[in-house]
């Protein structure tokens, strides 16, 4: 049995695991997974001259990574596989200094695998939903809002690293990745500087708010309002839309807003575990 970086492996082969019949993880990643095959953080074991399974814990910041991939051949092994792929890039992570690991899950079989191996649970994501939203009189002016572009995106990488903690916060790659693909990208700048961003993805008849912050000096001063009412103005008058928010149970300052405008929790919820690598 050999474990290496995914980058001393063809690509052809690493994708054919990552083909039906496997198993397989994979993290709500902004990046898609085709991109971190052959990244350094992606580790593979090779068993009598095949792949039987690669994992990936590229970082997200100097801090912390989570664990965005898990694919295993179905031949019974996936938690040995598991446990020794986890425990060789345990040890490329944290270079001798704490380091935090990270993964959702949405299964019971990942979430026993996770406890197994000394993850712990942290916090529990919820998804808020309204297919009738509740929107307050406008208050300002449209012109107030602009469209993010390619340009604006380290502006408004330097707002995100202000507003979201550990591990919440976003690279570069995943905010070019996460505002790349969005069907509608907002924010409020005044004399150059972001006060606010919102980002939306669409599927169909269902508009999902990926990311919204506002400027931590700028709170409660209803950008965040301003924000959300455009981006439900502008959807309502195209057809009907289900909108939806994932967010931390206990962020109530973010529940309440959503709360405002007629969001209400669908029941649904995954639960956020972490590893400390040292």
């Amino acid at each position: 049995m050999l474990i290496r970086p995914g980058n001393d492996f063809l690509l052809s082969n690493l994708r054919q695991l990552t083909n039906p019949p496997h198993v397989s993880y994979i993290h709500l990643d902004w990046v898609p997974t085709k991109e971190r095959l052959q990244d350094e953080f992606t580790f593979a074991l090779e068993e009598d001259g095949r792949l039987g399974a690669i994992i990936n814990l590229s970082p997200e910041t100097k801090n912390f990574a989570w664990l965005r991939f898990f694919f295993s051949t179905q031949d019974g092994k996936h938690q040995d596989h598991f446990e020794k792929l986890l425990s060789f890039g345990k040890k490329r992570l944290n270079n001798n200094k704490e380091y935090m690991l990270y993964s959702l899950s949405h299964h019971n079989w990942f979430e026993n695998m996770l406890s197994k191996n000394g993850f712990t649970k942290t916090s529990q994501i919820v998804t808020l939903t309204t297919s009738i939203p509740i929107l307050p009189p406008r208050e300002y002016d449209p012109k107030l809002i602009k469209t993010i572009t390619v340009e604006d995106i380290p502006l408004i990488f330097d707002l995100d690293a202000q507003c979201f903690s550990d591990p919440w916060q976003l690279n570069e790659l995943s905010l070019h990745y996460c505002i790349g693909g969005a069907d509608l990208a907002t924010y409020i700048k005044c004399e150059g500087q972001v006060l606010a961003y919102q980002v939306s993805h669409v599927l169909f008849d269902h508009i999902h708010i990926a990311r919204l912050a506002v400027h931590p000096q700028h709170r409660r001063k209803g950008y965040a309002t301003i924000l959300l009412t455009d981006l439900i103005e502008r959807f309502k008058t195209i057809g009907n839309y289900v909108f939806s928010i994932n967010t931390q149970e206990n962020n109530h300052a973010s529940i309440a807003l959503y709360k405002k405008f007629g969001f209400r929790s669908n029941q649904e919820s995954f639960p956020v575990y972490k590893l400390e690598t040292s």
